[in-house]
């Protein structure tokens, strides 16, 4: 029998990425909605992306903010969004917080 896995929502990347957000920017976000958890990954891929010993932080976070903004415009139906999320998520994860 085939498997469904729940698709990712917003939510639960902010979730699951804030303390890395927060670790990057060395402050606590405390709760964040999706648009201010991208503007949030943007100032940390900004800070990271040149320049830095983290730039491969920096890397991750480009590659899940262009993820993440082209998946708030969708909508929740639009499958789509599922696989944007996902991979935001798997950047994301590459990132460990104790870098910071």
């Amino acid at each position: 029998m085939a498997t469904t896995t729940q698709p990712l929502t917003f939510q639960q990347i902010i979730a699951r990425h804030t303390p890395t957000l927060s670790a990057a920017a060395y402050t606590n976000l405390g709760p964040l909605t999706p648009t201010s958890f991208i503007q949030q990954l943007e100032e940390a891929y900004e800070a990271f992306s040149t320049g830095s010993t983290l730039h491969r932080e920096g890397t991750a976070f480009e590659a899940a903010l262009t993820h993440l903004t082209d998946a708030i415009e969708l909508d929740d139906s639009d499958p789509d969004k599922g696989v944007l999320l996902r991979n935001a998520d798997r950047h994301l994860s590459q990132v460990d917080p104790s870098d910071f």
